[in-house]
């Protein structure tokens, strides 16, 4: 089989695809990589070409069976890469969901917008010792900061920001593409709720509305999703985390983890409910079963598993599903 790595930037290439591309390798197929930027080392044969502007010569001599692009949703690859998928067979390769810079995923497209997202839920498959076992050993590696010295409310809403130029904001948010104005929805439909947030790593300002806490520089967002009575945002990939462990959790946009959220019409409600000590029928069990299909769909990017190869192979991209 012959297979195209297109690539907006080489260096994701050299820091994510390697392994995986050398496993392809190693069983027989053809690999290619194209890109417009510069090449530092050729791992596999490579051309620099612009494909995202349709500088489309090489691809199109190469006639590849299958192309694998990263993310494929940045503002100067979609239009490329849609043309693409309407004349071969492409497949979205991005970050996995826990511990996501040393894991990856490969789906029909974006994991929100793909059949992993549409994974039914079905009860008491999470229960089992074996998937209790993995879980936990999933949840060991996250190494939780302590909260030290931080006083908090006794109840609250946490809502992580995420990055407003980020291809989650832009084309998996309908509704959202501000985080103030998440603030501002949130603070509407529960006015008695102290609200704290927490900006995005990379965006260390602006400084965010008085009207909530604002936690940046104070803790990494983990613990305070954790301390929290309620976490609430848009498709920040925190929500999954939360709901790894077993955090109730709203989402405002698209997210790939939706089966585990509360509704967004019981938003008032569910705060509420949660701050006075109510239990949410099913929702561990729901939260376990959903955090096993995202991690049964993932795979440390240096370490490639033979199912990923297989999936590759067979052309079947539908999601792994624990039973």
């Amino acid at each position: 089989m012959k297979i195209i790595f297109c690539i907006s930037d080489y260096r994701i290439f050299t820091e994510r695809c390697i392994p995986l591309a050398q496993s392809l390798q190693s069983v027989g197929h053809e690999l290619y990589c194209v890109t417009p930027t510069g090449i530092d080392a050729e791992i596999v044969p490579t051309t620099q070409c612009d494909w995202p502007n349709f500088d489309m010569d090489v691809i199109e001599k190469i006639h590849p069976d299958l192309i694998i692009v990263w993310n494929g949703y940045f503002n100067h690859t979609l239009a490329a890469v849609r043309w693409l998928k309407r004349r071969y067979k492409v497949i979205t390769m991005e970050m996995g969901w826990f511990h996501r810079a040393s894991h990856s995923y490969l789906a029909t497209d974006l994991a929100q917008v793909s059949a992993i997202a549409e994974v039914p839920y079905v009860p008491g498959v999470a229960a089992k010792e074996h998937y209790q076992l993995e879980l936990e050993e999933v949840r060991k590696k996250f190494g939780i900061e302590p909260l030290e010295g931080l006083e908090l409310p006794k109840a609250f809403i946490f809502i992580p920001m995420q990055l407003e130029h980020d291809t989650q904001i832009v084309y998996t948010s309908n509704d959202f593409k501000t985080m103030n104005s998440v603030i501002g929805f949130v603070k509407k439909k529960v006015p008695q709720a102290p609200i704290l947030v927490r900006n995005h790593p990379l965006q260390l300002l602006p400084v965010r509305p008085g009207s909530v806490i604002d936690m940046t520089g104070c803790s990494t967002s983990m613990p305070l999703a954790l301390a929290a009575t309620l976490v609430v945002g848009i498709n920040s990939t925190l929500l999954s985390e939360a709901v790894l462990f077993r955090k109730p959790v709203i989402a405002l946009g698209t997210h790939v983890s939706k089966g585990a959220f509360l509704q967004v019409a019981n938003l008032c409600s569910s705060y509420l409910s949660l701050r006075d000590g109510v239990q949410i029928k099913d929702h561990a069990d729901r939260c376990d079963y959903y955090s096993l299909v995202l991690n049964h769909n993932q795979w440390s990017t240096e370490e490639v598993p033979g199912w990923i190869i297989d999936k590759i192979g067979s052309g079947d991209f539908g999601p792994r599903i624990p039973t």
